[in-house]
């Protein structure tokens, strides 16, 4: 201990200090937490969701630590990304959703139960002829002390064909790939279902044929004239009409999702080839039929 320590102590025992024991300091107040703060920081947050914690420290005067504990301990607050969303629906949209719903639900119990399953739909989605393999699809076993495997990022390419699958509760009735260099146009599709659709559902579901409950989206070609004749003349019904986002979505969307194989980790060298991978090569497309809470799977 330095000189000037003892003439410290010896001052303090003079002035009638009786104990070598430190005094006990007392707690500096936490003005940064204080009930006012907290409040004016959840003032300011709620009036800018998208402020960041750098601006409300700046705003409030205390530091980006304090702004930090409020925030996530005082207030449980916590900052998120939005939700991508399908599509932005007005209320209008939403108040047609649900006369579509009940409209559905009364057809439903006016069939026994019947009417979700009588429905035979369609889609169309692009199928390119080299997919990679997904994550998940190239995870391999390892022990501990072994090094990661590695592989080289690849896309999907570019050269790809559309194909268009009609199916129901049941599960595929045809899986057609249009040729390339086809403008899907209102006289293709009509060829399409005269000459491919329609057979294949009077071989696999000839109790559906004689008169067709029919949902397809809102494609330019799905609504020209020459498909609605048709549609007319083969005693299609079709369940909704063509209102935009509400034909897309109340079937489409919500009660029969529209089938995706798991094609992936494939690479094919011609059309031919990419017909004979999706119709045979053991694959299997998963239908999810949410109304019915039921998974039937089955090969196409």
């Amino acid at each position: 201990m330095d000189v000037s320590k003892v003439h410290s102590w010896v001052r303090q025992f003079n002035e009638g200090r009786t104990s070598c024991d430190n005094k006990p300091k007392q707690p500096r107040a936490h003005t940064s937490r204080s009930d006012d703060m907290i409040e004016k920081v959840e003032r300011i947050v709620l009036g800018d969701h998208r402020m960041t914690v750098e601006q409300i420290a700046s705003s409030v005067g205390i530091s980006v630590g304090s702004v930090h504990t409020i925030l996530h301990d005082d207030l449980k607050m916590r900052k998120v990304s939005s939700r991508w969303v399908p599509r932005m629906l007005t209320d209008d949209h939403k108040a047609a959703h649900v006369a579509c719903c009940q409209a559905m639900l009364t057809r439903n119990d006016s069939m026994n139960g019947t009417f979700f399953s009588s429905i035979v739909t369609m889609d169309e989605t692009w199928m390119p002829f080299f997919n990679p393999e997904t994550k998940r699809q190239s995870a391999q076993w390892k022990h501990t002390d072994s090094p990661p495997p590695k592989k080289f990022r690849v896309t999907a390419s570019a050269e790809k064909m559309m194909v268009s699958i009609f199916w129901d509760s049941e599960g595929v009735i045809l899986t057609h790939c249009v040729p390339k260099g086809t403008t899907v146009t209102g006289a293709s599709y009509e060829n399409v279902l005269k000459n491919k659709f329609l057979p294949a559902l009077q071989q696999k579901r000839p109790g559906k044929a004689a008169r067709v409950l029919f949902h397809q989206d809102n494609a330019p070609a799905h609504r020209a004239n020459v498909t609605q004749t048709f549609l007319r003349e083969n005693n299609f019904e079709v369940t909704l009409s063509t209102s935009g986002i509400l034909l897309q979505t109340c079937l489409g969307s919500t009660f029969l999702a529209p089938p995706r194989p798991h094609l992936t980790g494939y690479s094919v060298e011609s059309e031919d080839m990419l017909l004979f991978y999706i119709s045979g090569a053991g694959k299997t497309l998963q239908l999810v039929t949410v109304v019915l809470k039921c998974k039937p799977s089955c090969t196409f």
